[in-house]
């Protein structure tokens, strides 16, 4: 299997495009059942487990945030309460 610098180019011509995918932040287990409590603030109308928008702020944004969160012990009522201080009401269905 060829490694990652094997597969790219030798040379980058002067100006050429290079694009990077962002992928959907991952949630563990606890995370993603808080954020079925929350709304994304994208202004999708979609829940924040479910949306993938790309705005910022938006689901990545408030998705990582709720992670750090949980990833640091607090209650569902403090994520909750970090998250509207954060985000807004909006962040509340």
């Amino acid at each position: 299997m060829p490694s990652v610098t094997e597969s790219l180019p030798a040379v980058t011509k002067k100006g050429s495009l290079i694009t990077a995918v962002a992928e959907d932040v991952a949630l563990s287990p606890p995370a993603r059942l808080l954020a079925e409590r929350l709304q994304c603030v994208c202004g999708c109308k979609d829940i924040l487990a479910d949306c993938t928008c790309k705005e910022t702020p938006g689901s990545r944004d408030m998705k990582k945030y709720l992670q750090q969160l949980v990833d640091e012990g607090r209650t569902p009522s403090e994520v909750e309460t970090a998250m509207v201080a954060r985000y807004g009401r909006a962040a509340l269905p």
